[in-house]
């Protein structure tokens, strides 16, 4: 029996709809109906011979083929090739993550116009998604927005072109994704042939994507990326490197910013150097290193005025001890007397119903919650500098209860001057000694002066992005203040990589709290 001729494809564009090829029972290589893309290098393609069921290729290695026959006539024939080899050696397995589009070509084919080539990146082509799991691979080609990119085919029944890619592999040993799928075997099929070289945080993707359209043969129906070069964003990561505490301030006080690390903690430190009071609000800022991201502020006076001016109805606050003193008698040793403000006495909260206009006043220790205390007889229990039922009356609240019941008969009396934000308190609490005569059971506060302090805001005025780089990129960090429908602006200067940790700065305006980051990289 003698042997039939061997079949012959010429592989070209894909133009046309059922894979861009062309059968011919001869010897020769048919011609390509595929017209010159302007500017494009003529190309000598080697054919594909089948004999039997074994495809030899010369001249460049194939990714994969495969072939559809019905009735003895091919409907489809793909094959992708890595047409820019990115390293030598293997990697096992390529990143995840978004991978922003820096160079390529995009040509739409064919319809009456022919093929129309794009240059990518554009606003619909930004970037591509790669999501790994072990050897399967998915892909996606997303817009400015990471939108899915998509193509309409304006023919009847015919669904748009989705770039996104669920089913890649990558064969052991290989740098390359291979994404496949043969269209169906009816009309407005889609299929896909796409090979994706990777190395280290780069891609190089080269495939075609398409659909048939057997009765719409005018329209653009096949879509193929060429050499399109896709680098891996670094995952930035977004911290507050600075805060801003503000207050009210008057013009004839000093204030001295404090913070703590601990909320529990009586360690205060001061923030910089006092502050004189402007009139108006008073701000601080506070750079905060990397490793202290909780603190807790508060705002003292260093020097506040202690006038008393006489006013209808006190202010409710947190009042600071700024001078006074307070005496314990008498037990064994006599009056003890020690200077205020200290660690157990050293601020006093002023509460005022609105309504009723009754007030209630509280010593309070340097953790501005804990009552200040005093020790009676035990078993007895502690007794609190807590006084409620004041009512104010000409500039003045007074607190008072005559001797209560046995055995403790407490009893107390103190007459509070104020202003508008400071307090001059006088007064005395006691009770009986009872067995214990040997323990103060007399207390005096004399000449107390409290302030009123200022009520103080806390803001991030300053963020640092920061983002893993590598020293041959160059890299733009970006903002805009809402997630969709504005334009990136560019924060700063381009940052060359160092191969390290990479960061930037970005200060925040008080009209404008809410921006979102990325990084992306640039030429």
């Amino acid at each position: 029996m003698v042997p039939a001729p061997p079949i012959r494809f010429f592989i070209g564009s894909g133009c046309g709809g059922m894979g861009g090829l062309e059968t011919r029972q001869r010897s020769g290589p048919a011609p390509s109906r595929r017209p010159q893309v302007a500017g494009e290098a003529k190309t000598s393609i080697p054919l594909l011979t089948v004999r039997g069921k074994r495809p030899i290729l010369a001249g460049i290695t194939p990714i994969q083929a495969s072939m559809r026959v019905d009735k003895f006539r091919l409907l489809s024939v793909f094959i992708g090739t890595s047409l820019t080899p990115l390293a030598a050696v293997a990697q096992e397995l390529p990143s995840s993550g978004l991978y922003q589009i820096v160079s390529g070509r995009f040509v739409e084919c064919c319809g009456i116009a022919g093929p129309i080539p794009h240059n990518v990146p554009d606003d619909r082509q930004r970037f591509v998604r790669l999501e790994v799991d072990g050897r399967q691979v998915s892909m996606t080609i997303l817009g400015n927005v990471l939108e899915t990119f998509t193509k309409n085919v304006f023919c009847a029944e015919t669904t748009p072109v989705r770039f996104s890619f669920p089913n890649g592999f990558v064969a052991p040993g290989s740098s390359n994704i291979v994404f496949h799928g043969d269209p169906g075997p009816f009309p407005n099929s889609q299929y896909v042939a796409y090979s994706v070289s990777f190395q280290g945080d780069r891609l190089i993707i080269n495939g075609t994507a398409g659909v048939t359209t057997p009765f719409c043969s005018d329209v653009v129906n096949e879509f193929t990326h060429s050499d399109v070069l896709a680098v891996l964003l670094p995952k930035a990561s977004l911290r507050i490197s600075e805060y801003e505490v503000c207050w009210g301030s008057d013009s004839n006080r000093t204030y001295q910013v404090q913070y703590r690390s601990s909320l529990t903690s009586n360690a205060w430190m001061n923030l910089g150097l006092p502050v004189a009071g402007n009139g108006g609000r008073n701000c601080v800022a506070d750079a905060i290193p990397p490793g202290e991201p909780k603190r807790s502020y508060r705002v003292m006076f260093v020097t506040p005025p202690l006038g008393i001016s006489g006013q209808e109805i006190p202010t409710s606050g947190l009042y600071q001890i700024v001078t006074g003193t307070f005496t314990e008698c008498c037990g064994i040793a006599g009056p003890h007397r020690v200077p205020l403000p200290n660690p157990s006495q050293s601020f006093v909260r002023l509460t005022v119903e609105p309504s009723s206009k009754r007030t209630r006043m509280t010593f309070l220790d340097g953790d501005m919650r804990t009552f200040t205390e005093v020790i009676q007889c035990p078993p007895s229990t502690p007794v609190y500098f807590d006084f409620d039922h004041g009512f104010p009356y000409s500039s003045n609240i007074v607190y008072h209860a005559d001797p209560g019941p046995a055995p403790l008969f407490q009893y107390f009396s103190y007459t509070v001057a104020f202003s508008k934000d400071t307090l001059r308190i006088e007064g005395i609490l006691g009770f009986s000694p009872g067995f214990c005569v040997d323990i103060p059971n007399r207390f005096d506060h004399s000449n107390v002066v409290a302030v009123l302090m200022p009520t103080a805001t806390v803001r991030a005025s300053q963020l640092e992005v920061c983002w893993n780089s590598s020293s041959n990129l160059t890299y733009q960090a970006q903002y805009r203040s809402a997630l969709s429908g504005e334009a990136w602006m560019n924060l700063g200067l381009p940052v060359a990589g160092t191969g390290r940790t990479s960061c930037t700065t970005d200060a925040i305006q008080p009209e404008e709290p809410k921006r979102f980051y990325r990084v992306v990289t640039v030429p």
